[in-house]
């Protein structure tokens, strides 16, 4: 195999990860949507529940549609828990952003 093959398959490879992945963070996105809808809808001051999400929205919060989720999710909770808020805001910051956003405003 010449060097042209090899690299039309990593390629080729390549973008069925990069589809593969982009399909998992809709199932993310589709699955977190009515959970954050819930809690802001009702008004949910359950810090149990809140964090929970929270902490799942943070693995996925790589992805755009994601980080505005979670972005949602923390303005709603800022004024119920600051401190809180705060540590998931740090959290985000230290394992996703790259830098390049920073005058953005996370909360």
């Amino acid at each position: 195999m010449g060097e042209k093959e090899c690299t039309e398959d990593f390629y080729e490879d390549f973008k069925k990860i990069a589809e593969a992945s982009n399909q998992i963070y809709q199932m993310a996105e589709q699955a977190f949507i009515p959970k954050v809808d819930t809690i802001i809808q009702t008004h949910c001051t359950d810090f149990r529940t809140i964090d929970k999400l929270l902490d799942d929205l943070l693995s996925f919060a790589c992805d755009d549609r994601i980080l505005i989720l979670f972005k949602r999710l923390c303005r709603y909770y800022y004024p119920i828990n600051p401190e809180i808020t705060a540590y998931y805001v740090d959290a985000y910051r230290r394992m996703w952003d790259d830098n390049e956003s920073e005058n953005e405003e996370l909360v």
